[in-house]
């Protein structure tokens, strides 16, 4: 938020750039194969997708886009939504 607390609508300015950053991941994310992941799973490794938030007392709604889902889920990714760890 302190990157666009002076936007005309904070919330609404944030809400755009988050999912403008998941839709970058979601191409490079698009960009990979899922034989590289399983092959580094297969070397007892794990990769998965942390989404963490930190709320002072305030609503957030995040919305995940679907070709951001979609690139997980086609790697085999789970993503785990953490706030206020």
């Amino acid at each position: 938020m302190e990157n666009v607390i002076s936007a005309p609508e904070p919330a609404e300015a944030f809400a755009a750039s988050v999912r403008d950053g998941f839709a970058g991941a979601a191409a490079r994310l698009g960009a990979l194969r899922r034989e590289a992941f399983d092959a580094w799973r297969a070397a007892g490794r794990h990769a998965d997708v942390f989404v963490s938030g930190w709320l002072d007392d305030q609503q957030f709604d995040l919305e995940v886009p679907g070709e951001f889902l979609r690139a997980c889920g086609e790697l085999g990714l789970p993503m785990t939504i953490c706030t206020n760890d």
